[in-house]
Parts: structure tokens; C-alpha cells; sequence
């Protein structure tokens, strides 16, 4: 049973350092853009991935301080349970979260999906509906990053097939976000990794010096109307196979 601790903690601390900082600070900055053009964000996903959806917009509403005039206001479409529920018997699961946001999207708003392999047909038919609309749509994604990874405008990627993996990363990341949006723009605007530190600080005590993790360049996507990018997880650069 150690070796098992011992291995998925090992598999968990690998996640982590492979987060990307610059994929984390492009989804702050369109989120903080958000707040000051008063858009709300419509956050997503399904079963584990609906609770982190929850639990997100809980922090980023809750926990972002609110300056001036602007403050950010995030819903989970995974909590109206009645919306999921009568889009789904009247007419398809598949159109749960489309359905809502054809009725309250407009431009200035944000979707946020949260999925583990980023393929659910009800996610991307949401991502769809965005698409036409012209939101900025942000992907936190595991696995290969499926269809969602390409039809985002920002994503973050999480290296792994582990469900659990995945979906513990991508709390850690909201965490991480509200700490970020939580300073001041002064702070978040500086020409600095501040996310990139964020993880270094907190993985220090257990991953390997060796590792070498590489900045790859900015995130590919920041066009809101785009159809799709050329995203892919294979053309993600990845250090060495090393021991943990």
C-alpha cells in the first residue's frame, strides 16, 4: 500500500510541474478583463468536473476582491439542477449547457469548461455556442485535451490519463487563479511567472531538482470568434523521462 502512496504522489507532484505558466496567467488575464468590463463567466463540466465547477465559482465570486465598480461575477451551469434536468428529459443531455447559454450569453461574457478529457458531447456543444457568440472560451482539460482543447481560445492542460490526477490539478489551478486575481493589477501585470512561482514554492519540498521543465511560448488561441486552433498535446515539448 506505501508504494501505492508513493506512486500517486509522485504522479501528482509530475502534474504539477508540468502546468504551464503562461497557459494559467492567460486565463487570469481574460478573467480579469472580465471583471472590468462586468462580463459574467459561465463555468461547466460533468460529474467530479461539476463540482470543481461549482467550487470554482464559489472561490472566484466569493474571493476576488471587488474594486470599484468591478468585481467578478461567475456562474456554474451545472448547479441549476431544474435547467439540466428539463433541457435533458424535453430534449437532449447532450444540449445542457448549450441550451442555457443560448439564452443568457452575450459578448462580454466568459465560458470557463472543465473537463477531464475535454470530449463530452454536451461540452462541446456548449464551446459551440460560444464560438457563434464571440466569448472568450477557456478550457481546463486533461488527457489529450480532446475537441475542447481546440475550440478554446486559452486552455490549461493537465499531462495525465488519471481521472483523479486531473481533477485534483484542476482545483489546485482555481486555487491558484483566485490567488492570482486576489493581487493587485499592478502586481498581476508585472513581467513575471507569478503563477510559475506559485507552483515552484509549493512543490519545493518533493520534486526532483533535476527536472527540467521548459516555458514553452505563449498559449496558441486569443482569437474569440475563431472556429478551432491547431492545439494539440503532442506538440507540447516535455522533459525527459526521469525518476521520480
Amino acid at each position: 500500500m506505501r508504494d501505492g502512496i508513493h506512486r500517486y504522489t509522485s504522479e501528482m507532484q509530475t502534474a504539477l510541474i508540468l502546468l504551464r505558466a503562461e497557459e494559467i496567467e492567460g486565463v487570469a488575464h481574460v478573467l480579469q478583463q472580465a471583471m472590468s468590463r462586468q462580463g459574467l463567466v459561465y463555468v461547466f463540466g460533468n460529474g467530479g468536473s461539476a463540482a470543481t465547477a461549482s467550487h470554482l465559482a464559489a472561490d472566484l465570486s466569493r474571493n476576488v476582491p471587488v474594486r470599484g465598480d468591478d468585481r467578478l461575477r461567475v456562474l456554474a451551469l451545472s448547479d441549476n439542477v431544474p435547467w439540466l434536468t428539463a433541457v435533458s428529459n424535453d430534449e437532449c443531455f447532450e444540449d445542457c449547457f448549450a441550451a442555457q447559454l443560448r439564452h443568457m450569453l452575450t459578448p462580454k461574457d466568459v465560458v470557463i469548461g472543465v473537463s477531464a478529457s475535454g470530449d463530452s458531447e454536451n461540452m462541446v456543444r456548449a464551446f459551440d455556442v460560444a464560438r457563434r457568440v464571440g466569448v472568450e472560451r477557456l478550457a481546463m482539460i486533461g488527457f489529450d485535451g480532446g475537441r475542447l482543447a481546440r475550440m478554446a481560445t486559452q486552455r490549461i492542460w493537465v499531462d495525465s490519463y488519471d481521472y483523479g490526477i486531473v481533477e485534483s490539478v484542476h482545483s489546485f489551478v482555481g486555487h491558484m487563479l483566485v490567488s492570482l486575481l486576489a493581487r493587485t493589477d499592478e502586481e498581476l501585470n508585472e513581467p513575471k511567472h507569478d503563477a510559475r512561482d506559485e507552483c515552484e514554492r509549493i512543490l519545493s519540498a518533493g520534486v526532483s531538482n533535476s527536472v527540467d521543465v521548459p516555458i514553452i511560448g505563449a498559449t496558441k488561441g486569443s482569437d474569440a470568434g475563431a472556429v478551432e486552433s491547431d492545439w494539440s498535446a503532442s506538440s507540447i515539448c516535455k522533459p525527459a523521462d526521469h525518476d521520480a
